[in-house]
């Protein structure tokens, strides 16, 4: 896989230019039969997301995963930032980091990483951008820096320093980089362990048991998420169950009850509301020129689930 070198793409207006990939050629909309993908998928309405749920109990679990979804679900209020970070950027904007955390997923594909790996590092820039001013010409090594940082931390093998020098097609010298690395760490005060939306998707599973197919609209949503600076409007165990509620909606599988309220602890409102937003997403990201997410959500290991597209339908 090439990765398209990032900077000839960051210009001065912050528009979206292609990635030069080649365009998804077959595609469904959102709503009959998603198993089997030579069926068109009926489509899905906002409005439906108003229908209840009938109750279904949920198996138990290990006392392990119960405390340990626990300790995460007080830990996602203590890092919420505000999506408003970027009106204190001077230099760069919301159209230049959406390129940015697209490229990073490429990136990320091309190291074949963890899947947390991207949802982590894409935090860090958030985290790391809500605190320092970057200058445009420095936005592509605060990315490929926070993807490093994380590799070290979630990877068993990581990438060397000496790759992503090469992914970046030499911008950046690994000095460059490496003084990246402790400015980043140092505005964080070292804390690389806030929870994540696909972190909290995979303990949400263990108590709701989804189907393979289904976890991956769930993955597919909360990492297109991730190029919408307004997602960080919904905490990682909202967005989660977010993605969750919108999967089940497609399914016809109604499962969000008064149990799954005291599971995640979000109300039914909430995580209705939330689901709204992440359909607002995933209907504006068909009008961007960007193709990371896309095309490896397009893949027999993913389903194919990209080709599948949002059509809004009335009430």
């Amino acid at each position: 896989m090439k990765v398209t070198h990032l900077s000839s793409r960051l210009k001065e207006n912050g528009g979206v230019d292609s990635l030069n990939k080649p365009m998804l050629s077959k595609q469904g909309t959102f709503g009959k039969d998603v198993s089997n993908k030579t069926q068109a998928i009926k489509s899905i309405s906002i409005a439906s997301l108003e229908h209840e749920n009938k109750d279904q109990l949920l198996p138990p679990q290990p006392e392990s995963i119960v405390r340990s979804l626990t300790h995460l679900l007080e830990k996602c209020e203590k890092y919420r930032i505000s999506k408003d970070y970027m009106l204190h950027q001077p230099f760069i904007n919301e159209k230049m980091r959406t390129i940015l955390v697209d490229w990073m997923v490429d990136v990320c594909q091309k190291f074949k990483l963890l899947p947390q790996t991207i949802f982590m590092s894409v935090a860090l820039v958030d985290r790391f951008l809500s605190k320092s001013r970057v200058e445009r010409s420095r936005l592509q090594l605060v990315g490929v820096t926070s993807v490093m940082i994380i590799g070290k931390y979630e990877e068993i093998y990581p990438p060397t320093l000496k790759d992503f020098v090469s992914v970046c097609d030499n911008t950046y010298t690994a000095e460059e980089i490496l003084e990246m690395e402790s400015t980043i760490l140092l505005a964080i005060d070292f804390d690389l362990t806030p929870p994540v939306s696909f972190v909290m998707l995979e303990y949400f599973q263990q108590f709701l048991g989804l189907e393979e197919k289904e976890f991956t609209f769930c993955h597919y949503f909360l990492e297109s998420t991730l190029l919408d600076l307004s997602y960080l409007d919904f905490s990682p165990s909202e967005l989660a169950a977010g993605t969750l509620y919108l999967t089940n909606k497609l399914f016809k599988k109604g499962f969000w009850s008064q149990k799954e309220e005291e599971v995640t602890e979000i109300s039914t409102i909430r995580v209705k509301t939330c689901a709204k937003q992440i359909y607002a997403i995933m209907h504006s990201n068909e009008g961007l020129e960007l193709s990371a997410i896309k095309c490896k959500f397009g893949s027999p290991k993913f389903h194919e689930v990209s080709r599948f597209r949002i059509e809004k339908v009335g009430n």
